[in-house]
């Protein structure tokens, strides 16, 4: 019995199996670019999720930061993305403004010392002999009267003494503007009486005796007017001597100028 011999394969790996060598070939070289692209300097990222953390304020920067350190890889399209996100800028004011700025504090400053020479100029007399006293400070006049000028110890009626001066200050204050304000002042010894029973009730009724001559006497607004007590919380100097007590004994009148 004739056996036929067996057919040989032809030589030589099929087609199909060229093809598919060349495609995992393929795949392997596109594994290795897009490991060689995941590698990230993690030093480097952490200083650009500080930059961010700081310019934004917000902690979603750090929790990234922690994800990137654990998985060790991170997309470079996504840290392009980061670094480029541009930065908001705070306009700058105009240079326009400045020079108004300027004319605006120079004109207060001129209104205030043209009241304080005014006052120098009409109180001269009282200056000189000590009655009272004239300072500015910081766009505030400051008109000092000691108790001996204003008022009789222990009384809230003003002096003859005083009444001219204020008829004075207040033809100057009538013609300018401002916020004034009269402030009662005086020493650490307790005084209790039947009109008054503490330095409180003899500071305010001062200040308040001093308002109500200034609008009887003029024109001036009752709105731009007000009347404070302060006993003895607000000493010029301790109140450790005779005389620095009479220092202390004490109504003042402050203008702002508006």
């Amino acid at each position: 019995m004739n056996t036929a011999p067996a057919k040989k394969p032809p030589a030589g790996a099929p087609a199909w199996m060229v093809t598919f060598a060349d495609l995992m070939a393929l795949l392997l070289c596109l594994f290795v670019l897009l490991l060689s692209f995941a590698e990230m300097d993690v030093k480097l990222y952490k200083q650009i999720a500080g930059s961010m953390r700081d310019a934004f304020g917000s902690s979603r920067v750090t929790k990234l930061v922690g994800v990137i350190e654990q998985e060790g890889v991170v997309q470079r399209d996504v840290a392009s993305q980061v670094v480029n996100v541009p930065m908001p800028e705070t306009p700058a004011l105009p240079d326009e403004s400045t020079p108004v700025l300027k004319e605006v504090t120079a004109g207060e400053a001129e209104q205030e010392s043209r009241l304080t020479k005014s006052l120098n100029v009409v109180l001269a007399k009282e200056i000189e002999a000590q009655e009272m006293s004239i300072d500015e400070k910081d766009g505030v006049v400051m008109i000092r009267f000691p108790e001996k000028t204003a008022y009789p110890a222990g009384s809230d009626n003003l002096s003859e003494k005083f009444q001219p001066i204020l008829r004075k200050i207040a033809g100057v204050l009538s013609e300018s503007e401002g916020v004034i304000g009269v402030v009662g002042h005086s020493d650490d010894r307790p005084i209790s009486t039947e009109r008054f029973r503490s330095n409180w009730d003899l500071s305010t009724a001062r200040a308040v005796s001093v308002v109500h001559y200034i609008l009887e006497i003029s024109g001036i607004d009752p709105s731009r007017l007000s009347a404070q007590g302060f006993a003895a919380s607000r000493p010029l100097v301790p109140n450790d001597t005779p005389e620095h007590r009479a220092m202390n004994r004490r109504v003042e009148i402050t203008v702002r100028v508006e």
